[in-house]
């Protein structure tokens, strides 16, 4: 009789911890549905490369894009700028260091320094010998002097006396034009055109 109430017992005691297991069983399946739910809801869902939908954390809220400021807009400056002022050439008052120029068989005057000096106007002149030979005896000289303006100065010279020309070779010569044969005082001396003819022995 008694190991029988004892069996009954064994087998009610196991009945009763087995229908705990199957609960407990239950609410932990039922609260990891719950925390896994929880976490789909805070998770970034993406598809493709693009997030279709994120849940805020808790203790956050949404931030809002930042609009870009604008920049000022610009208006087109009205004011006047003054035009700079032409530069105007200024008058050379000498002829410096002008070259030299040479011929073939032909005898060559072209200046060299050209001065106004005391009402009157100097040019210092090569007197190019372009022969094989001796020349000598320069005579007859005409010379006429032109800027872009007109004729400076017009003269004839008597001639260079008894100056001897090597060949092929310059001398330096100064003619002076008198008062008489200038035309224009004060002339601009930068660029001058030289028109002369000469007599000559040799």
């Amino acid at each position: 009789m008694k190991k029988g109430i004892m069996l009954i017992l064994m087998i009610g005691a196991i009945m009763i911890s087995m229908v705990g297991c199957s609960s407990a069983k239950t609410n932990a399946t039922k609260n990891g549905t719950k925390e896994a739910a929880t976490n789909v809801d805070s998770t970034k869902d993406t598809k493709d490369g693009v997030i279709t939908d994120v849940a805020p954390k808790e203790g956050t809220e949404p931030k809002t894009p930042e609009t870009p400021a604008k920049s000022p807009e610009q208006k087109p400056s009205t004011e006047t700028q003054a035009n700079p002022k032409a530069s105007t050439p200024t008058a050379a008052s000498q002829f410096v260091n002008g070259a030299m120029v040479t011929a073939v068989d032909n005898v060559q005057i072209s200046p060299k320094n050209v001065y106004y000096k005391d009402s009157k106007l100097y040019m210092d002149a090569y007197v190019y010998n372009g022969f094989s030979h001796n020349v000598f005896d320069v005579r007859n000289i005409n010379i006429k002097l032109s800027n872009h303006s007109g004729v400076i100065a017009q003269a004839k010279f008597d001639g260079m006396g008894n100056t001897n020309i090597g060949a092929n070779s310059p001398v330096i010569w100064t003619f002076v034009f008198e008062n008489d044969a200038i035309k224009m005082q004060n002339a601009d001396l930068g660029t001058l055109n030289t028109v002369y003819s000469c007599d000559y022995s040799f």
